[in-house]
């Protein structure tokens, strides 16, 4: 009898802490403290879209007034890859973004001097607006840093190991400047495979343009490439930069810009 009464409160408990753990699922803790329940709450949070404009100081030169006006120029996404050690956050995105096309610095029409420049800002999935410094570029690789000061959001880390063949990804982004508020636009595909005479990774992959700098995350939700092109003939075909590009190029002008800061911060 006493068996078959323990027999029965062991039951009770197994299939209670069943029903607990089938239902309440524990957040992943990241190192900085931040828990997210998959690794996609994260990659939502750490998405921007990117907004280039052209921002123009025109002065009339007979009367002498000046104003200033600011045009959109493109759009395109881009992500937290690290935090600042002092203040605000670094965003990865891609060099054509950064820098669309060449502008005059200065030039004259009709009485008016015109001086003209780019400014990158970087927008939340919450539509609040910030304003970036563009680091460093790499052009040939279609790669950009950019420094927003007053940022602050979760980072994406680069994947310890590059994706291989058949591997599935994902990929937050806001294309055709398209960013509905907390609704940033989530995608799947797969990887295809790299090719060493282009030193480009092949993907497949739904895109159009705004995707541009956008991640390309494992799983896992750790960044193995970023939105590059795409396949005029068919627009699922997606390339990136190299896995071994992108990852030494970022940590590498992280870590300059990261010791620049500390030291104007020492002299200061």
């Amino acid at each position: 009898m006493f068996k078959r009464t323990f027999d029965l409160i062991f039951l009770k408990v197994l299939l209670i802490s069943m029903f607990i753990t089938s239902c309440v699922h524990a957040p992943n803790t990241d190192a900085d403290g931040s828990k997210y329940n998959t690794p996609l709450d994260r990659a939502r949070d750490a998405f921007v879209m990117l907004e280039t404009a052209v921002v123009a100081n025109i002065c009339d030169e007979l009367t002498k007034s000046c104003h200033s006006e600011s045009i959109p120029l493109v759009f395109g996404s881009g992500f937290v890859i690290e935090h600042s050690d002092i203040q605000g956050s670094y965003v990865a995105t891609a060099a054509h973004v950064c820098e669309p096309q060449k502008l005059p610095n200065k030039f004259t029409s009709k009485g008016l001097s015109i001086t003209a420049g780019l400014e990158v800002s970087a927008i939340t999935k919450e539509r609040k607006k910030f304003t970036t410094e563009v680091i460093r570029m790499d052009k040939k690789g279609d790669l950009c840093l950019l420094y927003a000061k007053d940022l602050e959001r979760p980072k994406l880390k680069i994947a310890a190991h590059a994706p291989r063949p058949g591997d599935r990804i994902l990929n937050v982004a806001a294309p055709a400047g398209i960013l509905h508020k907390n609704s940033p636009f989530i995608t799947d595909g797969f990887f295809n495979g790299y090719d060493p005479e282009a030193n480009l990774s092949v993907y497949s992959l739904p895109v159009t343009g705004g995707s541009s700098g956008s991640a390309i995350m494992n799983q896992r939700g750790e960044v193995v490439g970023l939105v590059s092109m795409m396949n005029t003939r068919f627009n699922f075909i997606v390339y990136s930069p190299s896995y071994d590009s992108l990852r030494r190029f970022y940590e590498r002008e992280v870590w300059d810009h990261r010791e620049l800061l500390l030291r104007r911060d020492f002299l200061n």
